[in-house]
């Protein structure tokens, strides 16, 4: 792999929620391995510690996302040399989805918080928890759905009811979200790097 980047973040622990399959967590191990030649250590750490694995493709780039059951979640830039990014999401919480829809990957947490990643335009991801009006973290998203084109998302509660996410609309399109940087409801997740490749698929 060209790059190896390590990075810290906030949110974790994330149980068996993640709402998919031990055989497709497989089927996305192997297919990392024969898209980016991991070793088979690697691939049977994801086996055994992934709660989800994900390929998300958006912003003319291509990545797989493993969620780790410690928290963690690594990312495989496929389209940029394998590099690979891992965020510790910190210890407490517990992912209840993760979606992709138009090109983001979506979670939320067992206490209703909501983030997304993406590529940025030179291929690494980039992390974000959607934040209430107010700049307050979300307490009530429990899963995501996208619209029947594929243009705009839902954030949904418990009771699968859209929540009023912009100006009091339920569906949000892709630019909607991006623009609520510019009203202080995004908050950017930071990197902390580190070098230790055993532990890039490893709780």
């Amino acid at each position: 792999m060209k790059s190896l980047v390590l990075g810290l973040m906030t949110l974790a622990a994330l149980g068996a929620n993640a709402k998919q399959s031990r055989a497709d967590i497989e089927k996305c191990a192997e297919r990392i391995q024969d898209e980016c030649r991991i070793s088979n250590n690697n691939v049977d750490r994801i086996k055994a510690n992934g709660v989800a694995c994900k390929q998300v493709q958006g912003f003319g780039e291509k990545m797989e996302a493993v969620v780790l059951e410690s928290g963690d979640v690594t990312i495989v830039q496929v389209s940029n040399g394998c590099a690979v990014t891992k965020f510790d999401l910190g210890p407490g919480l517990g992912i209840e989805d993760l979606k992709v829809i138009q090109g983001r990957a979506y979670m939320s947490t067992d206490k209703g918080a909501a983030y997304y990643f993406r590529a940025t335009s030179n291929g690494s991801p980039v992390f974000y928890e959607v934040l209430k009006s107010n700049k307050q973290s979300y307490t009530g998203v429990d899963s995501f759905k996208g619209n029947s084109n594929g243009t705009g998302v839902f954030f949904m509660d418990k009771n699968k009811q859209p929540l009023p996410i912009v100006d009091g609309q339920q569906e949000v399109n892709a630019d909607e979200i991006e623009a609520l940087s510019s009203k202080g409801r995004l908050r950017q997740i930071q990197f902390i790097y580190g070098t230790t490749n055993q532990s890039l698929f490893r709780n």
